[in-house]
C-alpha cells in the first residue's frame, strides 16, 4: 500500500508530500519514495471524494511495479514515474497544467490531461509510454475534447474520447474507429462489468456511499 504524509499549507489547502511504501502484512514502512515531491490535489480530510477508478493525480501502475504522480519535485512540476525496485524518480512530462492521468490496461502507456489556457474545462489529451518514450498529442482543437472521462478501451492500442458520446480512437492510426460506447457518471467508482457504481451522497453532515445499477452499454 502507498501514503503520503498529508499536511495543511494554509486555510483550506492540503497537500500530500512524498510517498510511503506499507508492508500490509508486517505493519511496516518498507521505503520512503521521493520524500520532497508535493502531490497535486492532496484533498481535505473532512471530504468524501470516490474517483473513477481509473482516474487520478497519484497511483499504482497494474504491474504494481511503477507509482506515478502529478506534482512537484526538484523544482519541477509534471507527470512522474517513480520505480518500486530502484526507488528512482523520473519527469515524464513537465507542465504545471496537467490534470489527471489513466493507466493503460498493461501498464506500458499512460493517457494523461493538460488544461488549456486558463480554462479547467479545456483540456488537450497526450499519451506516453511508461518508459517516457514516444509521446503523443491526440488533441488539437479542445473545444472538441473536454471532458476527462476520456479513456483506455479493453488494450493498449485503443481510448475512447469523450465528446458527448464516447468514441474509439486507434493510437496507431490516431483516427477514429467508429466504435462508440456510453460513458461512465460524473462522479462514482465504476464495477469492472460497467453494471453498477458507488457514489458519495451527503445528506448535511452526514456522508454516505450508495450503490447504484447504470449499464454501460456498448455499440458499434
Amino acid at each position: 500500500m502507498t501514503c503520503s504524509v498529508f499536511k495543511q499549507t494554509g486555510n483550506n489547502d492540503y497537500h500530500g508530500f512524498g510517498v510511503i511504501l506499507i508492508d500490509l502484512k508486517k505493519h511496516e514502512v518498507i521505503k520512503r519514495l521521493a520524500e520532497s515531491a508535493e502531490l497535486v490535489n492532496g484533498g481535505a480530510p473532512q471530504f468524501l471524494y470516490i474517483p473513477e477508478k481509473d482516474t487520478s493525480f497519484y497511483g499504482w501502475s497494474p504491474t504494481s511495479k511503477e507509482f506515478a504522480f502529478i506534482g512537484t519535485y526538484e523544482g519541477k512540476s509534471g507527470l512522474f514515474l517513480i520505480d518500486i525496485g530502484d526507488s528512482s524518480v523520473n519527469l515524464l512530462y513537465e507542465s504545471s497544467k496537467l490534470q489527471y492521468f489513466k493507466w493503460s490496461p498493461s501498464g506500458t502507456k499512460i493517457l494523461f490531461f493538460e488544461n488549456v489556457g486558463n480554462s479547467n474545462s479545456k483540456f488537450n489529451l497526450y499519451v506516453i509510454n511508461s518508459d517516457g518514450t514516444h509521446l503523443t498529442k491526440i488533441t488539437e482543437d479542445p473545444e472538441l475534447f473536454q471532458s476527462i472521462h476520456s479513456t483506455w478501451g479493453n488494450d493498449d492500442d485503443t481510448i475512447f474520447i469523450d465528446e458527448g458520446v464516447m468514441k474509439a480512437m486507434n493510437l496507431d492510426t490516431v483516427k477514429f474507429t467508429g466504435e462508440t460506447r456510453t460513458g461512465p457518471p460524473s462522479e462514482g467508482l465504476v464495477s469492472p462489468d460497467h453494471k453498477y457504481y458507488i457514489s458519495p451522497m451527503r445528506s448535511g453532515k452526514n456522508l454516505s456511499l450508495v450503490l447504484q445499477r447504470k449499464v454501460m452499454s456498448k455499440s458499434r
